[in-house]
């Protein structure tokens, strides 16, 4: 167990330090896919939920980050 904890522990540091570039850019990149899949017609997949899902993930980092910082 502490073998895959040394492995994730930079990564989650790294996701820490950078979390203020993960908000909105995230809701942005999440619209784009959710636009492709319907341009396409990739919605009777499963890969239509992922854009789905990290439209909120987006909105709830960037509103932390704001809290975090005092701006909101």
């Amino acid at each position: 167990m502490d073998k895959i904890f040394d492995k994730i522990s930079p990564i989650i540091h790294w996701i820490k330090g950078n979390l203020r570039f993960f908000g909105l850019p995230l809701v942005y990149i999440s619209i784009v896919l959710l636009g492709l899949f319907y341009l396409f017609g990739l919605t009777n997949h499963n890969l239509a939920l992922l854009p789905t899902l990290l439209i909120p993930v987006g909105i709830f980092v960037h509103v932390y980050q704001e809290k975090h910082e005092g701006n909101y």
